[in-house]
């Protein structure tokens, strides 16, 4: 099941022109990216993989943005990987906008529109989403969310997608859906038995009349309460049918569109505000310092200035795009509360119409009954056997009738048990809780060998809910937000090599892409930068690409460089075998 990545090339993207650049993303284990700021080295990889994969940028990139601005036209990326035995070609682009995806030479369906299409490539071909891939395939500086800063609701995304259990999820929803059908059907053959036993009665009653035939004067008195029951009923059967026309029964409104429309907002909210915190820190630094602190040199004043106010620009505009979702999201969870209250109306009112549908059949045979007796009464009274064997065969039908619903009813009642049963194993606390108990110990114990490999003499572990209990070893408890940067990078990278295992063993999301972007900068110390890299070459079928802006001390730990730089305005991409 693990997807192979071969190769990926791309033109007019970002700061690359209209001659393809071209990277092989399998034949070498280790890979060094390298180039200064703004060459176009995380451009190169990630945002282009990201691109093809999922149709956007992994930094936060408007599409739009995507085309080089002097082509501005003929931005195309194509990516080739392979997965069980199938080669797939995925073949992206704007202006004009492109995507194809071609499996062993042949393109697949296109869908009615390239939502649909995304989502049927991520379900039946990747296995993954974009957060997914993310956790387990990207661990970087730019725009990168680390598991350890995902809310517990994203985290729970994650480790569903990951250990697949989301399908849980949609199989709760469609039992939900089922146990609302097999009620309805219940309470329909119910009413159904109920009015077959009533006729039965009325039948038998009719039937004992007919076979005591013993008296030749029309009995007036019980004439004429047959008339004023005749009336009763056809005044009866008046007020349902209009009952029935007063009822209004649409679809059920579809909210489901607008729950995941809640749920892509507060992602991209959460996004845009992390973009905006990194964004605030530059900022500060610009605010803060007119010489580089790395390199101790003077910070050229205009561009200080400029950086300052395009950033300050760029936070406001972000954070009225903020306040825009936040009213979205306001209209969303008002529309989704009115729906679901009118699909409880309206169900309700399904629910009588049955209902009523089964009192006007069962009235409207209680009137022709009604209607043979009085023609029963005012006709001369002799012994009819042609009625009473017509009366008799209408009862042994509707004793056939009775025992089929009486069946049905018990078929019916079996099924609410086992959906009942089902409902419980389907719930957190079911089925999926004792997966994913078995897999939380799984990753607390990949925390423990890999912190403890990194150098960090913590005790880290995940509960239930997906929050951290961090202590050192003399009990005290710290947070996440607590650690300094290099023991939060630590945990994050194993974070990310636990989950990784994990999925790799749940056979869910295998890859031989690993990508660190900027890892072996910063926060990362020569003895995290030692062992990080003695890891990576541990690592069984991958291939490493680690995108940095140093080149002292890295370049021979690797079997291939590709430098970036920017000639003439266009990015390009030198590749060096080490």
């Amino acid at each position: 099941m693990q997807i192979q990545f071969e190769r990926i090339r791309f033109k007019n993207f970002l700061s690359f022109g209209d001659t393809f650049a071209e990277i092989n993303l399998k034949d070498f284990k280790s890979t060094l990216i390298t180039g200064s700021n703004f060459s176009g080295k995380s451009g190169s990889l990630l945002d282009t993989l990201n691109f093809a994969l999922f149709g956007r940028a992994f930094r936060s990139i408007n599409k739009p943005q995507l085309i080089n601005v002097y082509n501005n036209k003929n931005c195309l990326v194509e990516l080739e990987f392979e997965k069980n035995n199938m080669k797939y070609l995925v073949r992206r682009g704007l202006k004009p906008g492109v995507f194809e995806i071609f499996q062993n030479g042949r393109q697949l369906d296109i869908l009615s529109s390239v939502k649909d299409q995304q989502q049927e490539f991520e379900k039946t071909v990747l296995n993954f989403s974009f957060q997914t891939f993310q956790q387990i395939v990207v661990l970087g500086s730019a725009n990168y969310v680390p598991f350890m800063k995902l809310k517990p609701n994203d985290r729970r995304a994650v480790v569903d997608d990951i250990l697949n259990l989301h399908i849980f999820t949609r199989m709760a929803e469609k039992l939900k859906a089922d146990m609302s059908e097999t009620k309805t059907n219940l309470q329909a053959a119910e009413n159904q038995s109920f009015i077959k036993n009533e006729l039965i009665k009325d039948k038998r009653e009719h039937l004992l009349a007919l076979q005591n035939v013993n008296v030749s004067t029309v009995d007036e008195e019980e004439l004429n309460k047959l008339r004023d029951k005749t009336a009763e009923l056809t005044e009866k059967i008046r007020d349902l049918i209009e009952e029935k026309e007063e009822l209004e029964i649409d679809e059920d409104v579809n909210i489901f569109s607008a729950k995941a429309k809640v749920k892509q907002y507060e992602k991209i909210k959460e996004k845009i505000m992390y973009t905006v915190n990194t964004q605030k820190k530059t900022f500060d630094f610009f605010m803060q310092h007119s010489t580089c602190p790395t390199c101790e040199q003077q910070i050229e004043e205009s561009f200080r200035q400029e950086k300052i106010v395009g950033l300050n620009s760029t936070m406001l505009e972000k954070r009225d795009g903020v306040q825009e979702l936040l009213n979205k999201i306001s209209d969303l969870t008002i529309f989704i509360d009115e729906s679901e209250e009118y699909n409880k109306q309206n169900q309700k009112n399904l629910q009588r119409k049955k209902a009523i549908e089964s009192s006007l059949e069962y009235t409207k045979m209680e009137l022709q009954s009604n209607i043979d007796k009085i023609e029963y009464l005012r006709s001369p009274k002799s012994l009819d056997m042609e009625k009473i064997e017509k009366v008799e065969k209408e009862i042994s039908i509707l004793d056939d009738d009775l025992r089929e619903l009486d069946d049905e009813i018990l078929e019916y009642q079996k099924i609410m048990d086992i959906q009942k049963n089902c409902t419980l194993l389907l719930k957190d606390t079911g089925i999926k809780s004792t997966i994913m108990n078995k897999y939380l110990r799984m990753l607390n114990q990949n925390m423990e060998l890999f912190l403890k490999r990194f150098g960090l003499k913590l005790n880290f572990e995940l509960d239930n809910n997906f929050n951290e209990n961090i202590t050192n070893f003399s009990g005290h408890s710290f947070s996440y937000f607590s650690l300094s940067e290099g023991e939060k990078l630590r945990v994050d990278l194993a974070m990310m090599f636990s989950w990784r295992n994990i999925a790799s063993k749940r056979a869910k999301m295998k890859t031989n892409m690993l990508i660190l972007d900027e890892v072996m900068d910063g926060a990362a110390d020569g003895f995290l930068q030692q062992e990080l890299i003695h890891l990576l070459n541990d690592l069984a079928n991958t291939n490493v690409f680690v995108i940095s802006h140093r080149v002292d001390g890295l370049l021979d730990k690797f079997d291939r460089n590709l430098h970036v730089e920017r000639k003439v305005g266009f990015s390009e991409i030198q590749e060096r075998t080490l």
